[in-house]
């Protein structure tokens, strides 16, 4: 709970602090376009000849456009993004299962129950675990990018 009020109190801060700095920047340059405008007035007062209307110089700041129908995402980058992004749920489904399975394969003997952390893995069920999560993920990630 305190880590969502601090997300959200960071995420909302800077927005606040560029909303103030954008309205500060406004109000200056209509100062300075109001500025500029009585100083034309003055010296076209000054000169007798007539000249041109003076140039407004406002800071109009353009966006530039995006669109995603323009970017091309690679197949190659999207199934390694989403790779990784699921690896960690896999490694943990993938424990379970594992466990569930050593479980049932000694007899139900409580010493090998999921829960209990009395038995570690051995080296060679932790390569599995670990084979089996990076598949499934790099499966997930190709799902992912083919069906995109």
């Amino acid at each position: 709970m305190l880590m969502a009020i601090i997300l959200l109190a960071s995420v909302c801060f800077p927005l606040h602090i560029a909303g103030a700095q954008e309205s500060a920047d406004n109000t200056s340059s209509s100062e300075q376009a109001s500025d500029s405008s009585q100083t034309t007035a003055n010296t076209e007062e000054n000169q007798s000849e007539p000249s041109a209307p003076p140039v407004s110089s406002t800071n109009q700041t353009t966006l530039p456009s995006f669109s995603y129908k323009d970017a091309k995402e690679s197949t190659i980058g999207r199934t390694l993004i989403l790779s990784i992004g699921v690896f960690p749920f896999t490694y943990f489904y993938t424990g379970i299962v594992l466990d569930v399975t050593r479980y049932v394969s000694h007899d139900f003997d409580s010493a090998y129950a999921p829960w209990s952390s009395s038995v570690s893995l051995t080296d060679s069920e932790m390569w599995t675990k670990i084979a089996i999560s990076s598949a499934a993920s790099v499966l997930f990630g190709l799902l992912g990018a083919i069906l995109k």
